[in-house]
């Protein structure tokens, strides 16, 4: 629930109070009297605030992301410190471009390397094809279609992107699977 200040006229006491909607006025908790709502314009005094993100970088543009803001900082590298949302979300869509560059190259030699492979088997397949019987050569043509197809969706599937994302900033309830274990048995009370 948003909260919202409220002064007293009688008293002048100022108190925050947690609604589900907005009312100009509440009863004072102190001393009864009508408050009177306070708009406050000084929002970063409120502003959530957070530790920095801490990431190694080195002369080359190499990143790594240590398991504590205070490890160490390898030789070579630097430490740079994320200290608001824009750079984090900067340097998320940094990371997403440069690691989808290298999924799809990476992909893309994938499919280069199974089609030269594929082609090669379908060479050494061909003089023993030719002796099939008719029932046996309609049934390596449908297999090869089978294949030709299951190759086309790879190459649909294998096109997307990294979707690098600091997960502290990115998921909440709303997409992360929530925690079960058994410690806290949350989750398991359900089972039969």
């Amino acid at each position: 629930m948003p909260a919202f200040d409220f002064q007293c006229s009688q008293c002048g006491q100022v108190e925050e109070w947690f609604l589900a909607k907005y009312r100009p006025q509440v009863n004072c908790t102190h001393c009864g009297g009508v408050a009177e709502y306070l708009p406050s314009f000084n929002y970063t005094s409120r502003a959530q605030s957070f530790s920095p993100v801490v990431i190694h970088r080195d002369a080359h543009g190499n990143i790594r992301l240590p398991g504590n803001s205070d490890s160490p900082v390898p030789p070579g590298f630097i430490r740079v410190e994320l200290n608001t949302l824009p750079e984090i979300r900067r340097f998320e869509r940094d990371m997403n471009r440069k690691e989808t560059e290298k999924l799809q190259e990476n992909q893309s030699n994938k499919r280069a390397f199974l089609d030269a492979q594929l082609a090669y088997s379908r060479e050494c397949v061909a003089p023993a094809v030719a002796n099939f019987s008719p029932k046996g050569k309609a049934f390596y043509e449908r297999m090869r279609e089978v294949s030709e197809q299951k190759q086309k969706e790879f190459a649909s599937r294998s096109t997307r992107e990294a979707n690098f994302h600091l997960e502290a900033f990115s998921m909440d309830s709303s997409n992360r699977d929530p925690h079960r274990d058994s410690s806290n048995d949350w989750g398991f009370r359900n089972r039969k």
